[in-house]
């Protein structure tokens, strides 16, 4: 009876293939997770209209936005003078500073560019889940 044991090449195949696959699995889950820095209790008080869209849809009273006057319709284009083009990247520029820490807010309004502040950037009222 022949001998059932594969040849070397077909063994030495067969890992490379399995990691391969190991390698394009781990590539697939790692670019899925979402490596925004989590905000620890920093908030500005906006509602964006849309995820990839910096106007702002609602200013909630009495946080950082509506003590710097935001308003619906006005667009976010920078945070501290760094540009933001999403929530996202807000997100990360918010994470960056402390509760109290001053921040500015440059707006598009109505076609005309505006920076707003310093004001004290504030805390989420919502409970934090963790």
């Amino acid at each position: 009876m022949p001998d059932m044991e594969i040849p070397q090449r077909r063994r030495f195949r067969f890992s490379l293939m399995a990691l391969l696959a190991a390698m394009t699995i781990a590539a697939v889950i790692f670019a899925s997770i979402d490596w925004t820095p989590p905000l620890d209790k920093q908030f500005l008080g906006i509602a964006v209209r849309e995820q990839d869209s910096m106007v702002v849809a609602d200013v909630l009273p009495n946080t950082t936005a509506a003590k710097c006057a935001l308003q619906p319709r006005d667009k976010i284009l920078a945070l501290n003078g760094v540009p933001v083009s999403d929530i996202k990247q807000l997100r990360r520029q918010l994470a960056r500073y402390s509760i109290g820490h001053p921040v500015t807010v440059t707006i598009d309004r109505q076609g005309q560019q505006q920076t707003l502040g310093p004001f004290p950037l504030g805390a989420t009222p919502f409970p934090q889940n963790r």
